[in-house]
């Protein structure tokens, strides 16, 4: 829990509003794509949109799960221990989570083009739910 406090303070530090909805993504290392896919299915009925992509470099498989909340301590350590949850079940683990903030909206910066995230793009390995 100290580190996720220490990240939203970040966050917070970095321009954002903590009291005002924001966009943020929780990864999930997960062993294979067809273990992605399972993880991403159950986030998404949490409320996530949630894609499964490989690293070009490693080949290692995340989970990217993408909801909009309002990030206080206690909600952002209860998604992060359910998305934990579904990971472990598949052989995988939370693996932290990242956000462009609210100083400018995630959704208007993807929108000017200057955020690429993976559940944006189109055909290629990742499969969104």
């Amino acid at each position: 829990m100290n580190a996720t406090r220490q990240a939203l303070r970040q966050i917070e530090q970095n321009g954002s509003d903590l009291s005002k909805p924001l966009l943020m993504d929780f990864f999930v290392a997960v062993p294979s794509h067809s273990a992605g896919v399972a993880v991403a299915k159950s986030a998404a009925t949490l409320g996530f949109t949630a894609c499964v992509e490989a690293d070009e470099t490693s080949g290692e498989w995340t989970c990217y799960c993408t909801i909009t909340i309002i990030p206080e301590l206690s909600t952002v350590t209860k998604l992060e221990k359910r998305l934990d949850m579904l990971g472990r079940s598949v052989g995988g683990t939370a693996d932290g989570f990242g956000t462009f903030g609210n100083a400018l909206k995630s959704d208007e910066k993807r929108r000017q083009g200057s955020v690429e995230h993976p559940c944006d793009k189109k055909g290629g390995k990742n499969e969104c739910h």
